[in-house]
This record gives C-alpha cells, structure tokens and sequence, in this order.
C-alpha cells in the first residue's frame, strides 16, 4: 500500500441508505439482517445524516418509544469526504474522533460509498499478513452484503 492511497480505492461503494421518514423499527431490521453498524440518511440522493445502532438504541432508551423515525434518531453531521481523501487522514480522523464511519460523497453531496471501522480493520489485517502486498480489493456491494451473510451464519 502506498502513502498516496485514497479512500475512494477503499470504500464500500454504493451503500444501501435509508430515508429519513423510515421508521427506527425498519431501520433496526434493515441493519440486522445485514448485518449493518451504520446507515447513511439520505432525502432522494442528497445525504442528510447518518444512523448509527448507537443512534436506535439511544432514542428508544430515551423515548421508550418504537415510533420514532430516523430523522429524530440519526445525527445530520456525519463526517464526510470526497474519494480523493487519503485514507491515512480518514484513518487518523476516525481514531481521533471516534468515528464508526465514513461517508465519502461526490458531486451534490451524492453518496459515493461508505468506510468503516471494520473496512479499516480488514486493511490492517491484509498489511500485516504482507506488508509488501499493495493491492487491495475494492468490494462492490453485493461481495460486502454476502461477506457479512457468510460471518453471521
């Protein structure tokens, strides 16, 4: 891997989202079958937050409530970045911060892909079993979904 690494060559392109009108039931069953951690709120295309399970869990603690949409659960700034980003100042961010996640978006704040800490966690796995390997495959959505499908059986 080369310093110039770029998370747009390590994100998770095309992330399911969610609308922000959906509710925290649908949303919670929607991360659970997928075995997701975060979901990026969108209104059409536009991004306008991101849910986090953290998010769900701290609203239905707090109104004791299944009834809450996303919108009153997510957090509307999630931390964003464009794919020619370098992955180590993403990586350094989400450490400092403590960030789950990263939204990468392009033109008219689209969503462009998405980077997690698990997506970080499998970049170190692969530098430590060959720190001279630097090529990374870059999964598309459906290798994600049934790479997840596979660990949760």
């Amino acid at each position: 891997m080369t310093k110039s690494s770029k998370i747009g060559d390590s994100m998770v392109r095309d992330p399911i989202t969610i609308e922000a009108n959906v509710s925290i039931t649908d949303a919670q069953e929607i991360m659970r079958a997928w075995g997701m951690r975060h979901l990026p709120v969108v209104e059409g295309e536009k991004l306008v937050g991101m849910l986090s399970d953290r998010d769900i869990y701290r609203a239905m603690a707090l109104k004791k409530t299944h009834d809450l949409t996303v919108r009153e659960a997510m957090s509307d700034d999630p931390y964003v970045v464009s794919a020619a980003t370098s992955l180590a100042d993403v990586a350094k961010a989400m450490a400092k911060n403590k960030f789950g996640c990263v939204v990468v978006t392009g033109a008219a704040n689209r969503i462009r892909g998405i980077f997690t800490t698990t997506d970080a966690l499998y970049i170190l796995a692969q530098l430590l079993e060959d720190p001279d390997d630097d090529k990374f495959h870059v999964m598309n959505l459906e290798e994600y979904l049934a790479s997840h499908q596979k660990m949760a059986v």
